[in-house]
């Protein structure tokens, strides 16, 4: 896409007028209902993708249809789709310091959602390629992922020397980040790693400093959500069971994700958020 001068005229209506807003693996599931939610309030939604899927919408689809909603034509809000890898620190770095800032010259609020699944099987019987490698690496996609997008969005607000408003960061976990995965060992251990970047990065940054501003940084631990990537997982383990009775729908993560974003939220910070239908509570 061309990128053009930076907009800060923001005619939009709703919680989040005005408010840039970032989300990756924003083309479908929690991502693209997210990234549609804070638009119909009024934000300018970045929202980053890496490959098409085919049963997913492609990053271009999801901007066309996000954009042609008519509560986000109401609202005034706008998404626009840019393709970075998320695995890649040069791509993030780029993304923030270059991309976004030519559109739009700050960042409000990051939703870093986008993830891969992991290998099924015990970690003895596992490839050494899932974690050797990098492209099935749920360690290097998930936790490190996380990483590169956090330590490039801590430091273009830095880089901004601009302490007067409260900055927030949600990460999206797992359930499988807070208890034990028998069998999916690599992938349960990426998403115990996020939480604890989470609560770590929000109590460095508690209190705003003379350079930096205070930053809320809170996660969500989906359960298993109705998104292509689960849906037949899901008829796998509920054998008989409606899929309406255990699988979330992502516009329900993205509504926990808009409150922890919002002035709602505003003393929460190194708070998990745990949307899993009481699945960790037994």
């Amino acid at each position: 896409m061309a990128f053009k001068n930076k907009d800060s005229s923001f005619p939009s209506l709703g919680e989040f007028a005005g408010k840039v807003v970032y989300v990756s693996g924003g083309s479908a599931g929690i991502g693209y209902q997210t990234s549609l939610q804070f638009a119909r309030e009024g934000a300018r939604v970045v929202f980053t993708a890496r490959n098409a899927h085919p049963d997913w919408y492609t990053g271009e689809e999801a901007e066309i249809k996000i954009n042609r909603d008519d509560r986000v034509v109401a609202s005034g809000g706008k998404a626009t789709f840019i393709k970075c890898d998320i695995s890649n620190y040069t791509q993030v770095r780029d993304l923030f310091f270059n991309k976004i800032d030519r559109l739009f010259g700050k960042l409000d609020i990051a939703v870093n959602n986008a993830g891969i699944g992991g290998p099924g099987g015990n970690l003895v019987d596992l490839d050494p390629e899932y974690f050797l490698g990098t492209k099935h690496n749920p360690m290097h996609n998930n936790a490190y992922g996380v990483v590169y997008q956090m330590h490039v969005q801590l430091q273009y607000w830095a880089s901004k020397k601009d302490n007067s408003t409260v900055k927030s960061i949600v990460n999206l976990s797992s359930y499988n980040g807070l208890r034990a995965c028998p069998g999916c060992s690599l992938y349960s251990a990426s998403k115990h790693a996020i939480i604890g970047l989470t609560q770590s990065v929000a109590i460095e940054h508690a209190k705003a400093t003379p350079k930096m501003p205070r930053v809320r940084v809170n996660a969500v631990a989906p359960g298993l959500i109705d998104t292509p990537l689960t849906r037949n997982q899901a008829k796998s383990i509920f054998e008989g069971i409606p899929t309406w009775q255990v699988l979330g729908k992502p516009e329900e993560m993205a509504n926990v994700i808009m409150f922890l974003s919002s002035d709602r939220a505003s003393y929460v910070s190194g708070t998990v958020i745990s949307a899993d239908n009481a699945e960790t509570a037994k």
